[in-house]
């Protein structure tokens, strides 16, 4: 019985460790996918504001979202959103909308949240109801909270600071 437990049990550890090792590469292989649409919809942040598409913008909102801005915090739903976002997008011409830094992105262990950092510069030229037209160069630093519902990515709160861009 004893040499037995011997033979047994190296064989036990061997297959515990064998489990474990393609548990996490699944996990790895899952963030990696994950890591990989987050950026992908980075991209689409992008175009959306370039296509002054607020739709494609709006899509990757949560139904309801925290939003905390010029020293408010308020929650926004995906309606109310869309309306300011198409207004944005009819007076703002964007000329540039470029990260001065690539995204910082992190995602939970348990692959339900993800944070991103963004740094960009934004220039482009608005619209007043009156006609007037005025330049804008803008440094953007945010922060998003995303979190995985039904299985998408959606953004669950963001936190915005902007300054001039032109000094």
């Amino acid at each position: 019985m004893k040499h037995t437990l011997y033979r047994i049990f190296p064989v036990g550890i061997f297959l515990f460790l064998f489990l474990l090792a393609g548990s996490t590469a699944t996990e790895a292989q899952v963030r990696k996918k994950d890591m990989a649409e987050l950026l992908r919809l980075h991209e689409q942040q992008k175009t959306a504001h370039l296509t002054n598409n607020a739709e494609l913008f709006i899509e990757m909102f949560a139904e309801h979202f925290m939003q905390l801005q010029r020293g408010n915090a308020a929650e926004r739903g995906k309606a109310d959103s869309l309306e300011r976002f198409r207004t944005y997008f009819a007076n703002y011409k964007f000329l540039e909308w470029e990260d001065i830094k690539p995204p910082v992105i992190k995602i939970s262990k348990d692959g339900t949240m993800a944070t991103k950092i963004v740094q960009k510069r934004v220039r482009g030229t608005y619209t007043y109801e009156d006609g007037k037209v005025e330049d804008d160069h803008t440094i953007f630093a945010w922060l998003e909270v995303w979190e995985k519902i039904k299985g998408k990515w959606k953004v669950t709160a963001i936190a915005s600071t902007d300054r001039d861009g032109s000094k």
